[in-house]
């Protein structure tokens, strides 16, 4: 009975006996400590043991009181009303004036519903001109099935100044729509972004290379990432491998936000231009209930054959060396047929009479 006004942190009971006027007398106590979870007028009902009952006690609680330290607490998910599959987010946060110590906070299990605790943080504001601490509890959460759901908060134990408080905190309640019946499980809910990473503008043809991109999103899985991406076909120009799919930390604020990397592995076949396929990764946006798609990909290459290079470069070669060899030799006749046309040119002139005139 005590429940329900009150948080029952411990019961302890006593026993002693003593002999009065030569009967032996045995007294028991049982002490309840408890913690009221509400202001106002309480009752503490009668307690009922062996045939006797207690008187009730009408109590008032106060909200605070000299000692008492002012706490506000507030706790909220985002998106208030996701759904079922979607990440989640459980915020909750407490504000007091700085000399409570906090234990703790762990949330039971809920059957049907995934919990991750993120992180704690912890800052100092000023409020109403007052200094005081703001503690930010952060969960992962993602419903698995539809309907209304119902979060509650154990009771928060503190300290302050050696003294033992505990603070009870509303329950959290949302509702999960349910996920359209068609839409795949490995499909995340929320925008995914894909970044590709550069490659070298000429590639070399049976040289292997990796196309490497970045995928962000929540609620991704490498099962579903390699689903999404799909077989990638090969072609004359290009064959493609499996893709490898890896996690990489986190380097935002936000734990919730994923990072992919996957590396698709390729040879180039033959030179000449080369365009890399489109991958596309389906996601489920929530804000206008439609498949979107990211997509990444596109890129024009060039590919080129050193063998091929280097033969059209011999081919080249050995081609100026035939037309320098026939320049040469075509030079060296019209220089033998000028010296000869010089010399006989000369006899002529030096010819003294008929006779060695026609001779020359």
């Amino acid at each position: 009975a005590l429940k329900r006004d009150f948080h029952i942190d411990s019961v302890s009971i006593s026993v002693s006996r003593r002999r009065q006027g030569g009967r032996l007398q045995v007294t028991r106590r049982m002490t309840v400590t408890v913690y009221p979870l509400r202001s106002g007028a309480l009752r503490i009902p009668a307690l009922r043991f062996g045939g006797h009952a207690s008187r009730p006690l009408d109590v008032t609680v106060r909200r605070t009181g000299p000692g008492t330290p002012r706490v506000h607490f507030r706790a909220w998910i985002a998106p208030a009303q996701p759904l079922v599959r979607q990440v989640t987010t459980l915020h909750l946060t407490i504000r007091d004036e700085g000399s409570v110590q906090w234990e703790p906070i762990r949330l039971p299990s809920i059957s049907g519903l995934y919990l991750r605790r993120l992180r704690a943080t912890q800052r100092q504001e000023i409020i109403a001109g007052v200094q005081q601490t703001v503690r930010r509890y952060v969960w992962e959460l993602m419903p698995l099935q539809a309907g209304d759901w119902t979060i509650p908060f154990p009771m928060l134990s503190a300290v302050r100044f050696g003294s033992p408080l505990q603070y009870p905190v509303p329950a959290v309640h949302f509702h999960a729509d349910p996920t359209p019946a068609y839409l795949p499980v490995y499909v995340p809910i929320g925008r995914v972004s894909v970044q590709r990473h550069s490659l070298p503008t000429r590639l070399v043809v049976e040289r292997p290379v990796h196309w490497t991109l970045t995928v962000t999103g929540r609620g991704l899985t490498r099962a579903g990432i390699i689903k999404l991406l799909g077989p990638l076909d090969s072609n004359a120009r290009a064959r493609f491998y499996s893709p490898t799919v890896t996690r990489q930390s986190g380097t935002t604020g936000d734990h919730t936000l994923q990072r992919w990397r996957v590396t698709v592995p390729f040879r180039p076949l033959r030179a000449g231009p080369l365009t890399l396929p489109k991958l596309s990764l389906a996601y489920f946006d929530p804000s206008t209930g439609r498949i979107a798609s990211a997509t990444a990909g596109g890129q024009q290459l060039a590919v080129v054959d050193p063998a091929a290079a280097w033969l059209r470069r011999s081919v080249y070669a050995i081609g100026c060396l035939v037309l320098v060899a026939l320049a040469g030799y075509r030079a060296r006749t019209r220089y033998r047929r000028f010296r000869q046309r010089r010399a006989a040119l000369a006899r002529i002139r030096q010819a003294g009479d008929l006779q060695a005139l026609r001779h020359a």
